[in-house]
């Protein structure tokens, strides 16, 4: 169901009575019957229609059917996934006419929300609502490098975790002005792990210094040129969560896999040898 491109496989799997293997077809990129998707956009459990919402590639109409789905969680995943201009008006709509937190973060963080409504949100008294608008990519430089030193932590951490974000005012957040060769500040270490646009050296001295939280985090981080990082995450021998986390990272290079197929760890090994064989596919 995840992997496979045969139309009678991806089929059978969409019919299954387990609502996880419908799900899991759901994400499977290599469905090309809109007839299956539109199917799993309408099944009858929401885990299955939020995994089509999930998606990036799935037609307009489909989109906004999901926006307007009865669950919450659906309706969220559809607008934060909406990228074409004609949702703009349906991403302020979503905004002010959802009654559900989830829904309207999802919508504050979307790039297609026009700056201006995002930078007043930021003061809106919502933290679910001013943390996600401070995430909006679409809000200037300049704004969140002042936001990086908010006093208010939920739009710092926003802030931090933008991939708009300059990469020197977040390596300034967890490693202080002078840049040093330690994490100063783990809070805001913890939230730029997580952020795919952080520099090799800001990333490799949170894996060297940071709390184990921000280690882990920084294993997942699949972001492009952590790859020196995420070698060194992998010969830490006292983490094993993170050896585990890093060995199912897709940015995990080819000499860093093949040191984890021969980790003590039977989970360790037998994730990389799946993103190996992933990789061959």
């Amino acid at each position: 169901a995840a992997q496979s491109s045969d139309p009678v496989v991806l089929s059978m799997c969409a019919r299954d009575c387990d609502y996880t293997v419908r799900a899991t077809v759901a994400r499977n990129r290599k469905i090309t019957d809109g007839g299956i998707l539109f199917d799993l956009a309408r099944d009858e459990h929401y885990h299955v229609r939020g995994a089509v919402a999930d998606r990036d590639d799935i037609p307009f109409d489909m989109r906004v059917m999901l926006m307007g789905d009865e669950n919450y969680m659906v309706r969220a995943a559809a607008v934060d996934g909406a990228r074409e201009y004609g949702f703009a008006r349906l991403m302020v709509r979503a905004l002010f006419e959802d009654k559900f937190r989830m829904v309207q973060a999802a919508a504050a963080r979307n790039p297609l929300l026009p700056p201006d409504l995002a930078d007043a949100l930021l003061s809106c008294g919502i933290k679910e609502v001013g943390g996600a608008a401070a995430r909006n990519p679409g809000l200037s430089g300049t704004l969140l490098s002042q936001l990086t030193k908010d006093s208010r932590k939920h739009v710092r951490e926003g802030a931090l975790a933008n991939v708009s974000t300059a990469q020197s005012d977040m390596a300034e957040a967890a490693l202080g002005r002078e840049k040093g060769d330690k994490v100063v500040d783990d809070d805001a270490a913890i939230v730029v792990a997580g952020n795919e646009n952080v520099d090799v050296y800001t990333a490799s001295m949170i894996g060297d210094s940071g709390s184990v939280e921000a280690r882990r985090i920084l294993a997942g981080n699949e972001g492009n040129g952590l790859y020196s990082g995420l070698r060194r995450i992998a010969s830490f021998s006292d983490d094993v969560v993170a050896r585990r986390t890093c060995a199912a990272n897709p940015r995990a290079t080819m000499d860093t896999l093949v040191s984890l197929v021969l980790d003590e760890d039977n989970v360790v090994r037998r994730e990389a040898v799946a993103n190996l064989i992933r990789r061959r596919m």
